[in-house]
């Protein structure tokens, strides 16, 4: 997978405290009678203790496919597929420990990031030839050649942005879905 494009990422992280499953574990191995009898017990908490991080990485992948989910929906609302080409790089990047990123990895043909242009619009800039440039101009109805021309500029159509609004909206109903499917057994 290439590299998410910082501007466009969102690490998600889910942190899960099982400090107090340690020291209940802790206090029974540290007890020579405790830790031969309640054995069984260590057993389970240990493995609650691993469904616990598993959660957290399950949780977080979830949220973060969601997160993706709602990106691709803002850039077809957008109307910013032209090619598809952004549509069909917003990648979920799922790292373990609670943790994933989201987001873009498409760049233009000369290697330039342009999912931030689409989220925050570009000011009026030149853009030059190398040595010409050469393009179709439908809306003239004309084909240009030319050594520069001065772009307007372009309005932003964001979707890194509102997709994590969506998804303030959606937490506590993945948080449920995970607790009850994983948690809850």
């Amino acid at each position: 997978m290439p590299d998410i494009i910082p501007e466009t990422g969102t690490k998600v992280t889910v942190t899960h405290d099982h400090s107090g499953l340690d020291d209940i574990i802790n206090t029974i191995q540290g007890d020579n009678i405790l830790s031969q009898v309640l054995a069984p017990a260590v057993e389970q908490l240990n493995r609650d203790k691993k469904a616990l991080q598993d959660g957290a990485t399950n949780l977080a992948n979830s949220v973060a496919e969601r997160i993706k989910s709602y990106q691709e929906q803002f850039i077809s609302m957008n109307q910013s597929i032209v090619t598809g080409n952004m549509h069909n790089t917003i990648f979920v990047d799922p790292q373990g420990n609670g943790e994933a990123e989201v987001g873009a990895t498409a760049l233009s043909d000369d290697g330039f990031p342009y999912p931030v242009v689409v989220e925050k619009g570009s000011r009026p800039h030149r853009i030059e030839g190398n040595p010409l440039l050469a393009f179709n101009w439908p809306a003239q109805g004309v084909f240009v050649i030319t050594h520069s021309v001065e772009h307007p500029g372009t309005s932003p159509n964001p979707f890194v942005e509102p997709s994590l609004e969506y998804i303030s909206r959606d937490l506590e109903e993945l948080v449920t879905v995970e607790v009850v499917t994983n948690l809850g057994e």
